[in-house]
């Protein structure tokens, strides 16, 4: 899943999203605007034969936009909206939240979805 959110937001940032955290290999931040998910909670689907495990799980995502401008950051974060709206499997938009980070002066759009694989057709 990692590999499809990859691709559904790179286009975004010039490939500036990533997994987790924001910070390289080098330990320095990337360049603004970013993009970061994040898998908050996983939800396994149940059947007769027990459960999914992380195959079949719903999962919860987090996606931070992170931009220099408070304006910057919220197209991101539309933009990251429209996107996930022609995501693969159903991933369903819950809610958002925005802040300002004094120690990186940037402005952040986080954005929560669950991604409904327990729907998704192919598994």
């Amino acid at each position: 899943m990692k590999a499809a959110i990859f691709e559904a937001l790179r286009d975004l940032v010039d490939d500036r999203v990533y997994p987790v955290t924001f910070l390289r290999a080098n330990g320095v931040p990337p360049v603004w605007p970013s993009i970061r998910y994040t898998f908050v909670s996983r939800v396994p689907a149940f059947g007769l034969c027990g459960d999914s495990g992380d195959d079949g799980a719903d999962t919860r995502l987090q996606i931070d936009c992170v931009a220099l401008t408070d304006a910057g950051a919220h197209d991101l974060r539309d933009s990251v909206m429209a996107a996930m709206r022609g995501f693969a499997i159903p991933a369903i938009y819950q809610d958002t939240f925005e802040t300002y980070d004094p120690e990186t002066k940037t402005y952040r759009a986080q954005l929560e979805f669950v991604i409904y694989k327990s729907s998704d057709p192919v598994t």
